[in-house]
């Protein structure tokens, strides 16, 4: 799904479920779904665990595609000139800031979903 996301590139603020064919891209969500309901997960649960995953791979889908414009993301660099004029102060963020991570790239997602994995091992019934 974020791959397909990523490549609707800077169209994805327009992506809306519009019309029965659009329903093509959620068959993976089914799947997932209907494996968590079979796990025993409330539906309140799933729904709220899909809620979260497509907001994690709509959200590093659009930061993917801002993120890869040339100058990189522009929060990130505004982030950057800010902390220069800032001489003091924001020495953790200083340390990320100048470490430079790929928080863009498939390492980055992989990570994301790890995280989306984790939480729902803890809310298992």
């Amino acid at each position: 799904m974020w791959r397909s996301l990523v490549d609707v590139g800077p169209w994805l603020p327009y992506f809306r479920f519009t019309s029965p064919r659009d329903l093509a891209i959620a068959g993976p969500a089914d799947v997932i779904a209907e494996r968590m309901l079979a796990a025993g997960l409330a539906p309140v649960t799933v729904s709220r665990a899909m809620h979260l995953l497509v907001t994690i791979c709509r959200g590093f889908a659009q930061d993917a595609v801002i993120g890869s414009r040339e100058g990189g993301h522009p929060q990130v660099e505004d982030l950057r000139q800010a902390r220069m004029s800032e001489r003091e102060g924001y020495a953790a963020l200083r340390t990320l800031i100048d470490a430079r991570v790929d928080n863009y790239g498939e390492q980055q997602f992989a990570f994301d979903i790890d995280a989306f994995l984790a939480a729902m091992e803890r809310v298992r019934p």
